[in-house]
């Protein structure tokens, strides 16, 4: 097959507005891309400049990357046009080779989580038992359900350990969700949370695997969303946003245990930063005036850049979704100018990410 580039062909598009000497030209992300609803993956640099094609596909959509732990790899969920099923895919970056993981399969999502040493693969069945989450082992091929029967798991994120899985937990007919912790070796389960009138949701790990930052809210007053910080260890909670007349969501820490964080309202959103998620009251406010409305933040391994992955206002249907880079202090560094559209960002692991 010709490889003629869709995101390649973005690069003649794209005008690059960055601080000189940032060092992120080195820096490799996976990134979902294109002018309509088919959407191809290809890997940028820190400034959005496309360096490889992963895929051409005019009757697929690709979605959701997700690298592997040799940096070599990248997994993704692709949608076929036709008839809506969904695969699991991968593509080696050096062979260019591409094979399916799992599918295709009736529509829905897979929930797909990818674990840090790069063994095994979480996501959500759609065949034999529509909606398990299952793990698949990358090296035997084994396949082995993580949820018991009649209980249901989404949203998996795996602890820096590889030994476990933080995932929303979820009854039929029941509204709220819980968070759970679930250990993959011997099955016993932690619940975060539980109240019946709130759910918790969108948890991420810190670095050290330590705490757990999630979403709350209740379920009568779904607008406001408030924060929440778990110690694993002694069980505390610290509140690090109410959200009694705001709404913050997409927490995620840095290597370097900074905490951040989107208030998407009251608006303007802004990024919110906190050095020691123990000291909630000590944060800092980055205010973003590109008429942004709601979005997610990224990490890169090393800690230095943060990656806003935003959705602006709607114009004619659809809002345009942005892409700008800040350091660890919050200062924006980076902002990529294309005339498509770029989502989904996962920056590469490193040191494999730093080649010239």
């Amino acid at each position: 097959m010709t490889r003629v580039s869709l995101c390649a062909g973005l690069a003649m598009l794209v005008a690059i507005a960055c601080v000189d000497e940032t060092g992120l030209s080195s820096y490799r992300l996976a990134v979902a891309g294109g002018r309509t609803q088919v959407s191809d993956i290809c890997i940028v640099n820190g400034k959005g400049k496309v360096v490889q094609q992963v895929t051409t596909t005019s009757d697929r959509a690709e979605m959701w990357p997700l690298w592997a732990a040799d940096g070599r790899r990248v997994f993704y969920e692709s949608r076929e046009t036709a008839d809506r099923t969904i695969s699991l895919r991968v593509f080696d970056l050096d062979r260019e080779q591409e094979e399916i993981v799992y599918g295709p399969v009736r529509p829905g999502e897979l929930w797909c989580a990818l674990s840090p040493d790069g063994t095994k693969l979480a996501y959500i069945t759609k065949d034999s038992v529509p909606g398990l989450m299952v793990l698949k082992d990358l090296r035997s091929g084994a396949v082995t359900p993580l949820a018991r029967q009649g209980e249901r798991l989404v949203r998996p994120e795996w602890a820096p350990d590889s030994k476990r899985i933080l995932c929303q937990s979820g009854l039929t007919g029941v509204a709220a969700w819980d968070l759970v912790v679930v250990d993959t070796d011997t099955g016993e389960r932690r619940v975060l949370g539980g109240a019946s009138d709130t759910t918790e949701f969108k948890g991420r790990w810190s670095p050290d695997g330590r705490f757990v930052v999630y979403s709350i809210t209740g379920e009568q007053n779904r607008g406001n969303v408030g924060m929440v910080v778990q110690n694993l260890e002694t069980g505390g909670r610290t509140i690090v946003s109410q959200g009694e007349e705001e709404r913050v969501v997409s927490g995620a820490w840095s290597s370097l245990g900074v905490l951040a964080a989107l208030r998407e309202r009251p608006m303007p959103m802004s990024i919110l930063l906190w050095p020691n998620a123990s000291q909630p009251r000590d944060r800092r406010d980055v205010p973003l005036d590109d008429g942004l409305r709601r979005g997610r933040l990224v990490w890169s391994p090393d800690g230095r850049y943060l990656a806003l992955n935003a959705r602006g206002v709607p114009r004619r249907g659809k809002g345009d979704w942005k892409m700008i880079v800040f350091d660890s202090e919050g200062n924006e560094i980076c902002k990529w100018r294309t005339r498509t559209q770029m989502y989904c960002p996962a920056w590469a692991p490193l040191p494999a990410a730093n080649v010239s």
